[in-house]
């Protein structure tokens, strides 16, 4: 997932803003790290949304003169895990043995017991992978 930064110049720093996310913002003195201080930013203000249920939009801004910057993959992963999850804190999801709408056509693996078919409308991580 991808972020476009628009950056500006103000006095002897860089300003870097994102449209599709305006609280997150950053300086730096130079182009460079204003860039990867904008990288810091959007990294961790969707880490702190999505640890707070809070999900982030989706990227749509690509103007003139911005500049992609990817999201961290630990960073997807939290996402995806917690849209999985849904309203459910990790701890009721730790606490859960079965889930009761899990498919029950199950693929076995060579290094994992069973991979659910399908996505589990509760998000519970057994559902995702069982490790052996």
């Amino acid at each position: 997932m991808v972020y476009y930064c628009k950056l500006e110049k103000d006095g002897p720093s860089y300003i870097a803003s994102f449209p599709d996310l305006p609280n997150v913002q950053t300086i730096g003195d130079t182009k460079q790290e204003a860039l990867s201080n904008a990288a810091d930013a959007l990294n961790g203000s969707l880490a702190s949304d999505v640890a707070q249920g809070i999900f982030p939009p989706a990227p749509k801004h690509k103007g003139k003169g911005s500049h992609p910057i990817e999201v961290a993959p630990h960073i997807l992963v939290a996402i995806q895990i917690r849209k999985l999850r849904g309203t459910k804190s990790q701890s009721e999801i730790a606490q859960s043995e079965h889930c009761p709408s899990r498919s029950t056509a199950d693929t076995p693996l060579t290094r994992f017991r069973y991979v659910t078919v399908g996505a589990c409308s509760t998000g519970c991580y057994s559902c995702l992978l069982e490790l052996r």
